[in-house]
């Protein structure tokens, strides 16, 4: 339990906060140019092939390529330099945050990251892949681990136990489920990600496993199948795969801990009641997924399982930060905006609401009309939504 109290409850508070570089979608005529012109060769404001020329000769430590950047940071600004060219920009950004890293200002390092995984977020790794900017996913990730190694709080803290993090060099099968750590660290399932990278950077990490209350195995499974990288056989191999490599390993996943962070949870490894059953999963999503008549009941369980918020942006918590009313002066007992398709009915497998709430909040309303200080569905717009949540007591969130 001390490790619940000391290492996740500190943890959802950076899961609210991480920048995942969420940004509004890119036109048609900008993505047309990254796919068609990954090198930047035509029809752009800044000379991007003697720019990659100077990229591909200078030293890293070269102060060139420091005098480069700054000129170009200076004078463009970083939202042009990108929008004239998106991966030479991203790769400019790249050696620059691994110049300051190893000149040992952290502290630069860190801000020119924090642009470097905006700007990251927004592709797919494949589609860098077709430039020709010698910097890819594995070169990113690599350096995300470097800065995360480097910047552990030294503050002296409470003693909730240690946890060892598993990486490719034990395990080579993470580096199939850990790859696009900036691409999948958006939205909902970017907990998994950011969950990686805290206990990267964690004060409770050990690099001792005969320290380690707890064994943590870092995995993007839900990515990796909604973005392409991997199909669910494949992913469901990886991780049997995986569990014949981890060399701290007991029966069932006892003290190993891993993240399943959407609808389908912990069933995006099929197999998983075979090789983990009792392993705990961090997971926002406790009930059935919709979508498997052949489910019957949660994969959750509370005696083994924790169930955590979904990676927010911290540009949303920053909203609602301030729209937030004084208590005493919101106008609604509770609102909720949220969809009561199908999709979100009753688990397939049911004929009852009970494990539909969003129907039964309906249902409820219908029987009982219109209510004064409670507010159901309505077409409002994202900032009016959200302006409404700040002005109520209660905001409903159900599965």
């Amino acid at each position: 339990m001390r490790f619940y109290k000391c290492v996740i409850i500190p943890l959802l508070s950076q899961l609210s906060a991480s920048f995942d570089g969420q940004s509004d979608p890119a036109t048609e005529e900008f993505a047309a140019r990254i796919w068609d012109d990954p090198d930047c060769l035509t029809g752009r404001g800044l000379d991007w092939a003697s720019i990659r020329q100077t990229l591909q000769r200078a030293p890293a430590n070269d102060h060139r390529l420091a005098a480069l950047v700054e000129q170009l940071s200076t004078t463009i600004g970083w939202d042009d330099i990108i929008e004239d060219c998106l991966f030479g920009g991203v790769a400019l950004l790249y050696w620059r945050t691994r110049q300051l890293l190893e000149l040992g200002h952290l502290e630069a390092a860190l801000l020119h990251f924090s642009l470097l995984d905006s700007y990251a977020s927004s592709f797919h790794p494949a589609i860098m892949a077709r430039g020709t900017w010698g910097v890819s996913d594995w070169d990113l990730t690599v350096l995300r681990r470097d800065i995360a190694a480097r910047n552990t709080p030294s503050d002296a803290l409470p003693d909730c136990g240690k946890v060892y993090v598993y990486t490719e060099e034990e395990a080579p099968s993470l580096a199939y489920l850990t790859q696009g750590a900036a691409f999948c660290g958006k939205g909902q399932w970017g907990s998994e990600v950011h969950i990686h990278y805290w206990l990267l950077s964690s004060p409770y990490r050990t690099f001792d496993p005969a320290q380690a209350d707890y064994f943590f195995v870092p995995g993007y499974g839900i990515c990796m199948f909604e973005g392409g990288f991997l199909n669910l056989t494949e992913i469901n191999d990886i991780y049997t795969a995986l569990i014949g490599e981890l060399p701290h390993w007991q029966e069932g996943g006892r003290r190993h801990v891993f993240t399943f962070a959407s609808g389908m949870a912990v069933g995006v490894f099929k197999d998983w009641e075979r090789y983990i059953p009792n392993a705990t999963v961090l997971t926002p999503e406790t009930g059935i997924f919709n979508d498997n008549r052949w489910q019957k009941k949660p994969f959750f369980e509370p005696w083994r399982d924790v169930a955590i918020p979904g990676h927010l942006h911290r540009s949303e918590i920053m909203y609602f930060l301030q729209v937030a009313r004084p208590l005493e002066d919101r106008r609604y007992l509770a609102v909720f905006f949220g969809r009561v398709d199908p999709s979100r009915a009753s688990h397939v497998a049911s004929t009852a609401l009970d494990d539909a709430p969003r129907q039964a909040l309906f249902e409820m309303m219908r029987q009982y009309g219109p209510m004064g200080d409670v507010l159901f569905g309505s077409n409002l717009t994202v900032q009016q939504m959200r302006s409404t949540m700040g002005d109520s007591v209660f905001c409903l969130v159900p599965r």
